[in-house]
């Protein structure tokens, strides 16, 4: 079928397009046979979370001469939903290349083929031919198998090789949980304190709305919030979040303690060299009262 030279020396544009629409109509078999080149599915088990977006690679390995390659791959529609493909980086490293499928349908990419265009020599080595989006819809496990491939060399030749399917697990999301950081403080009134969070499970995106004394703070609706006090007192402060199944999460209550002064009061300095001098000041006090009224005494006794 294909003459074992470069088949796009000499036949230009309408030689790519012309492969391409042979390599579609063809019902061609994939060749295997314990090749030490393969294509398989990256990661060959991957588990996601329902209503996550994930992505998943064919890669190629060990392979000489790679000019053009063709895939089929099929899985549960009813699990996961395909989203795109993008062509993956081996051929394209220093050459033009052309990708395109002949169909997509619910469960299956149907002859995706990509080839390199000129007059060059194919590539060796290992690398990602495509990467597939897909999106979880419901629970439960699917395969994501290649159900026809094909090698092509740049003389137009079958290259063989193995297949390798993978599998998606798709598992119900964990509960939804808030944390909030710091859960207690004492500062000044006028002086700020930020507040951050953590969420996890449930189903993003997530909303978010920070409560004081157990009212919404108006316009405090991101993961992290700034509160200044402006009087003293204690101040109650949490976060609830909103996933967007309508499940929410409450974090624990933080205590704020905002104070006039620093707690405890000002201190004042004593000097303890001035206890001496009082203590001699008081003494003498009392002598001269004692003395005085002796000497008063004295003065009457002699008057009679």
């Amino acid at each position: 079928m294909y003459k074992k030279r470069n088949l796009f020396v000499a036949h230009g544009t309408l030689g790519y397009f012309a492969l391409l629409c042979i390599l579609l109509l063809l019902n061609m078999t994939s060749l295997g046979g314990g090749s030490p080149t393969s294509i398989a599915v990256d990661p060959s088990f991957k588990e996601v979370i329902i209503n996550s977006v994930f992505k998943i690679d064919l890669n190629v390995s060990d392979v000489t001469d790679l000019y053009l390659w063709v895939i089929t791959i099929e899985w549960d529609p009813s699990i996961i939903e395909f989203q795109s493909y993008t062509e993956g980086t081996f051929l394209k490293v220093g050459r033009n290349t052309t990708i395109m499928d002949a169909g997509v349908s619910p469960g299956k990419v149907n002859r995706l083929v990509c080839t390199i265009l000129g007059p060059v020599s194919g590539v060796n080595g290992s690398g990602s031919l495509v990467t597939f989006t897909f999106k979880a819809v419901s629970l439960g496990t699917t395969s994501i198998s290649i159900t026809f491939s094909d090698l092509l060399n740049s003389n137009g030749e079958h290259i063989a090789h193995d297949t390798h399917d993978g599998a998606v697990l798709v598992s119900p999301s964990p509960p939804l949980t808030v944390s909030i950081s710091p859960l207690s403080a004492t500062i000044l009134v006028g002086q700020p304190i930020t507040f951050t969070s953590i969420v996890s499970g449930g189903y993003p995106p997530y909303s978010y709305q920070w409560y004081l004394n157990g009212n919404p703070v108006s316009g405090a609706t991101s993961e992290t919030w700034t509160f200044t006090p402006s009087t003293s007192g204690i101040f109650y402060i949490y976060l609830k979040v909103t996933d967007s199944k309508g499940n929410t999460a409450k974090s624990d209550t933080a205590r704020i303690i905002a104070s006039t002064v620093p707690v405890g009061g000002y201190s004042t300095p004593v000097d303890t060299k001035a206890k001496p001098t009082i203590l001699y000041i008081t003494s003498l006090t009392i002598l001269t009262a004692l003395f005085v009224t002796i000497k008063q005494k004295t003065r009457r006794k002699h008057r009679q």
